[in-house]
């Protein structure tokens, strides 16, 4: 073994251990050490920021008046975690939560940290959170993707105080980070409009679903449509079982029988990028030119917009920056009593792609719904 390595052998039997031993230890200077354990990264490589931390951690390093995972910045014993609302699993993620993760990950990455899957929302219930008890002094804080029972987040902030809910949220209860639905809605609405369209369909989900999200994007929906003076009657407001292609199918079939082709609506926006590409595709299957005879576009940012063709107008707040910034506020949290809760909404931008035209001449751009 080489005396470097006896050294660090050395320093793991050892039951205190100060950032002297650990920046002898490891070759570089106190002053680096104390920086690092004190959180600071600004100007110290991604590489040695991480190896002075998980050295601290492998030898047991404590610093005085503070537990690691309250207050420290160390990447195993001070991980982010994160839960899945109900019908999500971690092998088959949302499209969209799976961006959301990502930014997420990649925020706490710069903050030497880490993010650690707990559970979702249905497991989560059935153990009554017996198993998230012994990580109450390794995890820092969690983040909640979805909507998920009011009850149950307020069993899991008792054991994490430093809570975070992305698209959904709990005011009184936990911060929060969400899309501007209305201002998504809007652009929409304002950009198909701006074509020439006047008839407009909704592709959404079910009456019995009570997902915020899709209550918010609905009725800046139909405001907006009401705003431009155009028309979506209620045989037009389209709805599913659930929120993937397979729905948006069904939608645009249901759709295609009341009105035929002839009268279909010829702008339809999707309450997310999955319905509307799977309308698009039953359009295309059944000879009905997409943006040709009817354009189609969604509420959403995510990859699902540009991994088809024709790729799809949407509008939505990047949803990796929404990881990113609920990562932010975990990381910023108090998690005290007398803490002031966050509701953060983010702003909404257009991406105009292949899916949405002028309405082709003719008197189908005025036609009603």
């Amino acid at each position: 073994m080489s005396e470097s390595g006896k050294r660090v052998a050395g320093a793991n039997r050892r039951p205190g251990v100060s950032q002297q031993r650990i920046a002898s230890d490891l070759g570089v200077s106190q002053a680096l050490v104390s920086m690092v354990l004190n959180g600071r990264s600004k100007g110290i490589g991604r590489e040695t920021y991480r190896r002075i931390w998980d050295y601290a951690v492998d030898v047991g390093y404590k610093p005085k008046g503070m537990r690691i995972g309250e207050n420290g910045d160390g990447s195993r014993l001070s991980q982010v975690g994160f839960i899945l609302r109900s019908r999500l699993t971690f092998y088959t993620q949302s499209n969209f939560f799976s961006h959301v993760q990502h930014g997420l990950h990649a925020f706490l990455e710069k903050r030497g940290r880490s993010s650690l899957f707990l559970g979702t929302e249905v497991g989560l219930m059935e153990k009554k959170l017996r198993s998230l008890s012994p990580l109450r002094d390794q995890v820092h804080g969690v983040v909640v993707m979805g909507q998920v029972d009011r009850a149950f987040l307020g069993e899991l902030r008792r054991l994490f105080p430093r809570l975070v809910a992305v698209s959904a949220s709990y005011p009184g209860l936990c911060h929060s980070v969400l899309n501007n639905e209305e201002q998504a809605t809007s652009l929409l609405v304002d950009h198909l409009a701006s074509l020439g369209h006047r008839s407009f369909a909704w592709i959404g989900l079910g009456e019995h679903h009570k997902r915020e999200r899709h209550k918010r994007r609905m009725e800046g929906f139909l405001q907006a449509v009401s705003r431009r003076g155009a028309t979506c009657v209620p045989d037009a407001v389209g709805m599913a079982e659930g929120g993937d292609r397979m729905d948006g199918q069904t939608v645009a079939a249901r759709l295609l029988e009341r009105f035929g082709r002839r009268n279909l609506p010829t702008a339809w926006v999707g309450y997310n990028g999955l319905m509307a590409r799977g309308a698009v595709n039953y359009l295309l299957a059944n000879q009905i030119a997409v943006p040709g005879e009817v354009s189609v576009a969604a509420v959403d940012g995510t990859r699902v917009c540009e991994e088809e063709s024709p790729t799809l107008t949407g509008a939505f707040t990047d949803p990796e920056r929404m990881g990113a910034v609920a990562g932010e506020i975990v990381m910023d949290a108090s998690g005290g009593p007398d803490e002031i809760f966050r509701d953060v909404i983010l702003p909404a931008a257009l991406s105009v792609r292949e899916s949405t035209a002028r309405v082709a001449r003719g008197a189908r751009a005025g036609r009603t719904a």
